[in-house]
């Protein structure tokens, strides 16, 4: 078949047209019938006139058929390309645009996870390491108590401290907790989540006694901008008596309360520790022996 001076597209009614209209190989039905179908119109119509009056529907489904299905040859004039054809093959230029995007995206991470295959497989010790520490990070990072979770373990080392008796106590626990309360009421306990571990520490003033300087995170860097310029103000304190070793060590002895890591709160466990037990019950009572 011949389409148009400008357009010359040759395929075999059996092969083609056929497969257009869905009739089987075997079916014994003429091809003016098949094509007439296909065109719904008569035979003598070229094929030009047809694709235009069908919008590229039939041309769109002859270019989209299997390759294992269709013999076809297209032959693009060399003068210039019909109106009607510019305009499909526009379209379709467009379309390819896109996927051959898309499709140049994933072709990169493809090979890049390629790469990182083969790289693996040149140093499995090396990648081993890496894998083991992306993992301790991760796992670290999960398990990093909360604000949440400190004031949680607080109250409930405080009730446990509080049902022993006072004369079983263990002051220390008894201590520790107290203070940690008596911060919390005050509005003076903080709380820094730096990631991988958390921060307890005590402040000067509450966040309700501040000065607007202080509470803009525009104007005082320390203030309300995350935990790690929040956790500046520990080492900012009214202090001036103090410096160099003695400002760290009060800050370590005074201001440091807790630490948190790998979801505990290893100063206040350490405290917890045998709270029941007083050391002090029988030095404060005299022991009388048995006459």
């Amino acid at each position: 078949m011949v389409a148009g001076p400008c357009v010359c597209l040759r395929v075999s009614d059996r092969l083609c047209l056929r497969s257009v209209v869905g009739v089987g190989w075997r079916q014994r039905i003429r091809n003016e019938v098949v094509r007439k179908r296909v065109f719904v119109c008569l035979t003598g119509t070229s094929i030009a006139k047809h694709i235009q009056h069908h919008q590229l529907r039939w041309f769109g489904r002859v270019l989209h058929m299997p390759k294992h299905h269709l013999q076809r040859l297209v032959f693009l004039s060399a003068s210039r390309m019909s109106q009607t054809t510019h305009e499909f093959t526009g379209g379709c230029e467009r379309d390819d645009e896109e996927f051959g995007y898309a499709k140049q995206v994933g072709n990169d991470y493809v090979a890049a996870g390629r790469d990182t295959v083969q790289s693996i497989r040149q140093n499995p010790g090396r990648s081993t390491a890496w894998c083991l520490g992306l993992a301790g990070l991760g796992t670290t990072a999960y398990l990093c108590p909360s604000q949440d979770d400190y004031f949680r373990a607080l109250i409930h080392s405080c009730v446990d401290v509080w049902e022993v008796p006072t004369l079983l106590r263990n002051p220390h626990s008894a201590e520790h907790v107290h203070h940690r309360i008596d911060l919390w009421s005050r509005e003076l306990l903080r709380v820094s989540n730096l990631g991988l571990v958390a921060v307890v520490w005590r402040d000067d003033r509450t966040e309700s006694s501040q000065l607007y300087s202080e509470s803009c995170k525009y104007s005082f860097p320390a203030n309300g901008g995350g935990p790690f310029t929040s956790l500046v103000r520990l080492l900012l304190f009214d202090r001036p008596d103090e410096h160099g070793f003695q400002r760290l060590s009060n800050i370590v002895e005074d201001r440091l309360l807790d630490c948190g890591f790998m979801g505990r709160w290893w100063m206040l466990d350490n405290s917890m520790r045998d709270y029941d037990i007083n050391p002090d019950e029988w030095t404060s009572q005299s022991i009388v022996s048995p006459s």
